[in-house]
Order: C-alpha cells, then structure tokens, then sequence
C-alpha cells in the first residue's frame, strides 16, 4: 500500500492540486498529501473555515463566472455528451440532492488519487485541520459531505475519527454510468465534545 506525508499548502501546489480538483479560496486551511517517496502531490484537504461566506462566494462564481462560461460552451459545441448530463445535474437537481449543511461549521473536502484511498491517507489530513480549527475557538465544529455507496463505509471511517453521521441523499448524477446507487453523505464533528489531549470527541 502506498504512504504519503502531509505538509501546508503552497501557492507552488496549485497547477498539481488542479490536476485533481481545486478551489482558491481560504487555501491558508488547506493541506497536501506527498507520496513518501516520490513527493508527487497525491490528494489534498481543503478547508472552509467560513462556510457561509464561501458559499456566497462560490454564488457570485457561479453566476458571474462560471454559468456565463458554460452556456458559451454549450452554444459553440466545445462541450461532450458527458460534460452536458452533469452541468445539467447541477443546474436542475444538485441543489436538492445536496444534504443540508450543519450551521455554524466549518468545512472540508478531501481528494486523494486512487492508490491512496485507505485510512492512514484520509487519517493524516484530518487530524491536523481539526485540531487548527478547535484551537482557534470560533466556530462550533467542522463538517464534510462525501459520495457514497450504499454500504456506507466512508461514513462509518469518518466515525471512527470522531465524526458524526448526519444525513445522506441518493445523487442522480452517475446513474448513465452505473445502476448502483451513490449517495452524497454529511459527517460532522461538534467542538463542544472534542479533546484536545486526543484529538478525538
């Protein structure tokens, strides 16, 4: 099984995160996950600390930027068949197909290239954003949505870090690409009941 390291992330990192996915905001809470031995950047946490305010922003994007950018697109053909089904996901069903977020919490999203999808890489990105956000104080907890098949495994991962689960919708947008159902899935963790000494609630 591969390993990695964690370290902060740099300015340097954006064109290797990109490859994977990527956003601009607040990237002081984000983190990069290094193979041990090669030290290609191999996923990334990056974290919200102001979730409201992000989520205004990420508004603004869509409709000053993005939405402009994509109907450009669809009108000059520049678009596959694939990229057209999920941007009309987006516009038409993710919004109700999105768990409602806890207030008052802040966020994360993790993303690790295959090989690295196992618990110790999912372990080492979690623990220092998490503690980072408890030692500041000023907000009640962190939370993070991720997909899901139907067993749930992911989900009771994050339990055993300490996380909650909180609430899970089906996601329509892979069923052309298969016939079991993914699931968008909450986890949170409530600072009140965490430990500083363990790292854990």
């Amino acid at each position: 099984m591969p390993s990695c390291r964690v370290r902060p992330y740099t300015p340097a990192d954006r064109a290797a995160v990109r490859r994977i996915c990527y956003t601009d905001w607040e990237y002081d809470y984000s983190l990069i996950a290094e193979d041990d031995q090669t030290g290609e950047v191999v996923g990334y946490l990056l974290g919200c600390r102001r979730h409201r305010y992000n989520a205004w922003i990420s508004a603004l994007l869509l409709a000053g930027v993005i939405v402009p950018k994509g109907l450009w697109r669809i009108a000059t053909f520049r678009y596959n068949r694939a990229s057209l089904k999920f941007l009309w996901w987006i516009f038409t069903r993710a919004g109700q197909e999105t768990p409602p977020a806890p207030k008052g919490m802040a966020h994360f999203h993790i993303n690790l290239l295959p090989p690295y999808r196992n618990g110790q890489a999912t372990r080492i990105l979690i623990f220092p954003y998490v503690k980072a956000l408890a030692a500041r104080g000023d907000v009640r907890g962190v939370f993070g949505q991720m997909q899901v098949r139907d067993d749930t495994r992911t989900p009771r991962m994050f339990e055993r870090y300490g996380f909650q689960f909180l609430e899970r919708r089906r996601i329509s947008k892979w069923d052309h690409l298969t016939s079991e159902p993914v699931y968008l899935a909450t986890v949170f963790m409530d600072f009140a009941k965490y430990d500083p000494n363990t790292g854990r609630v």
